[in-house]
């Protein structure tokens, strides 16, 4: 008998999608509790293959095995129900609305098709009796009357159903914002485990059970709030994230962890070559998957000599034709004895469709119309030996055909005949174990050894998998019958096969409602934030490197499948500000703030939210930034700083004659600080470049105040760019000045015109 004991989640991881969830079960003291605990209410969308159990607190208790089923959770007193009481009475308040709109239709119906009074017809020879107009008119004033007071109803009516219709959508919006963990319906079901303890020297005290599972479709992506110090010297950095999930439970007061690797990745093992000297050598071919241990054959010892043992007991020899009624009779009583201690205690149902199915695979060959003798003797033995142990070429474990005669249960066919009734039943309900057990799993069609049906035999088929990881899931393998042609084998069974072992009731209908509730909270899973919101980037690994961002505190997130903020974490960082302006394009000063990532992960491409000193000031993307590197945001144009460009351009003749001509460019820069601190600006200028290999043009850059320095961006390719970096204090000005002659032949002119500062 199992402990069912309370438990909570506590942690979370998520990854790029899905997320593995951590539940605790406080254990009060290890030398009391029982030897099986189960956990309720774990999500239908969990898998399976993903449940780990650890203990901890302390050596003594040991977790040795764990199960997975299925089970009908008992309503949580703490949570409120799934309807509130106003949302029950506003859809039965729509509900009576709607039906009385029916009825005032139906009326109208009934109204339209009143036809008028006609004018009755005379006898012959006799004049046309009175026309009914006082019947029509009163007639048609009831029409018009009831028409009316209908119609005045409907209209009150429609008032009265839309706003009981906005009222019910303003409740379900209340009831969705306020929370999404409500009591489970009666029908619904939630997954359990049962964990096995063991109990070692040393178990005294409390433990923690600590119970791991995935989950998939949770879903995140970064965001971040930059505050800024009103005097912009220093800046604190919040990372946080939008989170969605659907798994069906709420995770509330857990410690968050959001990862930008994969959950389940298959990765290939790195193969180290030898290095060789000589001729080479043609490369082997690779094999999948390293050969199965040897001496399987060897487990099975003992089963072959108890099979040969049996076999090997004398026996009558095979009755005449005259008497093969009798020998039937016999062989029934041998299936039946043999059935019962097979299943015995089993709990079935019913087990006489199972019974008959047995003795239809002993049933006898046509009785001959004389009698045989001789050859034709020997072969009427074989004849029933194949019929009652088909599978096994006729006598059981491989023996000569000679040997006859009742020595173990028959097997089934795989499929009943097409007169006989199915039972209510799966036949393959957990037996025991030994040697026809279908609970150690089966090997496919061919292994006719076991108790089951043509379609449970089917389950235990290979499935097909595109992904070789799918063998590695140790618990979706099962080994077959000892009777099977693949015994010794590990075998993948089919996903039906899978969930019929975690129903009580192998009942095809109620495992077909399983799988469908099963695929239904697997596909609302993941479809959880399936549209990401407006300017956020999915978390991506960094250079081939993943990285874990663990939040401070702890957190809620929703079941709802909507993305919810979620604060991470926050550091302080010194700002560097730096105003740019490029006087060539736009007068417009533009600030630019630089500081460390204080963080030893990178910070993932994402939105940011600017405040100074609590005031919102934009929203901008933050670019993708390594640990501890440069971080850089543009937070618009500075209204306090401007800045003048002013140019001059003359022509003089150089050479001899005059055949070559001076294109002389001054650049004169005026930059007025009106802020109350000191400003940093960067002003950023370009000349004319030549093209490589150009003979007939020349530049010559002249004197520069205060002196440049070349300018190269890493986001594009510049050539012929130049900066100031100057300090201009508060209230102050800097003005900047540059030169630059191009020398031509006096025959040409530059393409665009030779002045070419306007």
């Amino acid at each position: 008998m199992s402990t069912r004991l309370p438990s909570r989640i506590e942690a979370v991881t998520v990854y790029r999608r899905g997320a593995a969830v951590t539940r605790v079960v406080e254990i009060a003291d290890a030398a009391t509790c029982g030897d099986l605990v189960e956990i309720i209410g774990l999500p239908l969308c969990l898998e399976d293959r993903s449940v780990r159990v650890q203990v901890e607190g302390g050596a003594g208790l040991v977790a040795a095995d764990v199960t997975i089923g299925l089970d009908v959770v008992d309503p949580d007193p703490d949570l409120p129900a799934p309807e509130s009481a106003e949302l029950r009475a506003a859809k039965r308040r729509i509900g009576e609305l709607q039906d009385r709109r029916t009825h005032l239709a139906e009326q109208l119906r009934r109204l339209a098709q009143e036809s008028a009074v006609v004018r009755p017809e005379g006898r012959e020879g006799e004049p046309p009796p009175p026309s009914p107009y006082r019947g029509r008119r009163a007639l048609g004033e009831f029409r018009a009357a009831a028409i009316a007071e209908i119609d005045g109803e409907l209209e009150i009516l429609r008032a009265e159903l839309r706003t009981a219709q906005e009222a019910l959508a303003e409740l379900q919006a209340r009831d969705r914002e306020a929370s999404t963990a409500r009591q489970t319906k009666t029908h619904e079901m939630r997954k359990t485990a049962t964990i096995r303890l063991e109990r070692r020297a040393g178990a005294l005290g409390p433990r923690r059970l600590l119970l791991e599972y995935m989950v998939p479709g949770a879903r995140w992506a970064p965001t971040y709030t930059v505050t800024f110090e009103r005097g912009m010297a220093r800046a604190t950095l919040a990372v946080r994230a939008v989170v969605a999930q659907r798994t069906g439970e709420e995770w509330r007061r857990i410690r968050l962890t959001l990862s930008t690797a994969d959950a389940q990745r298959w990765t290939e093992l790195p193969e180290l070559h030898s290095l060789r000297i000589g001729r080479r050598q043609p490369q082997p071919p690779r094999r999948g998957w390293r050969p199965p241990p040897t001496g399987a054959e060897a487990l099975y010892g003992d089963y072959d000599r108890f099979r040969g043992r049996v076999a090997a007991e004398p026996v009558e020899p095979a009755p005449a034709y005259d008497k093969f009624e009798a020998e039937a009779e016999e062989s029934y009583a041998d299936v039946d004895e043999d059935f019962d201690e097979l299943f015995d205690g089993e709990g079935a149902v019913d087990d006489a469709p199972r019974r008959d199915m047995a003795r239809a695979v002993a049933k006898p060959a046509p009785r001959p119309k004389k009698r045989a003798s001789g050859r034709r003797q020997e072969k009427a033995k074989k004849e029933v030996s194949r019929q009652a142990y088909p599978s096994f070429g006729g006598a059981p474990g491989g023996m000569p055909s000679t040997l006859t005669g009742s020595v173990a249960p028959p097997p089934m066919p795989m499929a009943p005949p097409a007169s006989m009734p199915m039972a209510p039943q799966s036949l393959s309900a957990r037996s025991r174990g030994g040697f026809f057990s279908s609970s150690g799993g089966g090997g496919g069609p061919a292994d006719t050894g076991t108790y089951m049906l043509a379609e449970e035999a089917a389950a235990f088929a290979p499935e097909p998998q595109e992904d070789p990881s799918a063998l590695l899931a140790y618990g979706d393998l099962r080994m077959p019958a000892p009777t099977s042609s693949e015994r010794g084998k590990l075998i993948l069974v089919r996903r039906q096969q899978r969930i019929r072992e975690l129903v009580t009731v192998r009942r095809e209908a109620i495992i077909d409602e399983v799988i469908v509730a099963i695929d239904r909270a697997s596909g609302l899973a993941g479809g959880a934030g399936a549209s990401l919101p407006p300017r956020h980037d999915w978390p991506t690994s960094v250079d081939g490197f993943d990285y874990a961002y663990v939040a401070e505190g702890e957190v809620d997130v929703e079941a709802d499948g909507d993305f919810h903020g979620i604060p991470l974490l926050a550091r302080a960082a010194e700002v560097t500000m730096i105003h740019v302006v490029v006087p060539r394009e736009s007068t417009d000063v533009f600030r630019v703030a630089t500081f460390k990532n204080p963080l030893d992960a990178p910070l993932l491409s994402g939105p940011a939210d600017v405040y100074v000193g609590g005031d919102y000031l934009l929203t901008c993307d933050l670019p993708l930034a390594p640990a501890r590197g440069e971080v850089r945001l543009g937070l618009g144009v500075e209204q306090a700083i401007k800045v003048s460009r002013n140019t001059a351009y003359g022509e003089e003749s150089a050479g001899l004659i005059g055949g070559s001509l001076l294109l002389k460019h001054r650049i004169t820069i005026e930059v007025k600080n009106g802020l109350e601190r000191a400003a940093h600006v960067e002003v950023r200028e370009r000349v004319p470049s030549l093209r490589e290999g150009e003979d007939e043009i020349s530049l010559e850059v002249g004197p520069v105040d205060p002196r440049w320095h070349d300018y190269e961006p890493e986001e594009y390719t510049l050539k012929g760019g130049h900066r100031w970096r100057v300090d201009v204090a508060g209230g102050g000005s800097q003005v900047l000045r540059a030169a630059y002659t191009v020398k031509i032949s006096a025959k040409k002119e530059l393409l665009g015109g030779n002045r070419r500062e306007a």
